[in-house]
């Protein structure tokens, strides 16, 4: 992970070089250290993008998240679906992810409803940026 604070592609490489033998508990930060690459990282984003649908949440959760922090065009539109998963963490991210955008208000108001209570709490902040815009 220490790989991806130093950022750039060549970090970027050097954490994707890794992927391929890495066992699935450390996947997430992994996945935390492609998003530190920064923006407009073509490979990070290539590499983040299915993880998306993966089966495990954790995954699922670093990827949405990392894919905010390099800029993917569509994470927002990825982040409305997943306000709907069955698991919690990953409603959360995708909120943290809405966070301040106007064009989110009706998914941020839908996760209001959420039965759990962090994911209500920052919906509402994020519903409250999005509003100041």
């Amino acid at each position: 992970e220490a790989l991806g604070l130093v950022g750039g592609r060549v970090a970027l490489r050097a954490v994707l070089s890794c992927a391929a033998g890495v066992d699935a508990a450390e996947l997430p930060a992994l996945i935390t250290a492609v998003g530190r690459a920064g923006p407009a990282q073509r490979e990070a984003r290539e590499f983040l993008w299915p993880l998306l649908s993966s089966a495990d949440p954790r995954v699922c959760e670093a990827a949405v998240l990392a894919l905010a922090r390099v800029h993917h065009p569509q994470v927002a539109e990825a982040a409305a679906r997943l306000v709907k998963h069955e698991d919690a963490g990953v409603r959360r991210a995708a909120v943290s992810v809405l966070d301040g955008q106007p064009a989110a208000v009706t998914v941020l108001e839908g996760a209001l409803l959420d039965g759990e209570p962090t994911v209500v709490s920052l919906a509402r902040a994020a519903l409250a940026a999005a509003r100041a815009v």
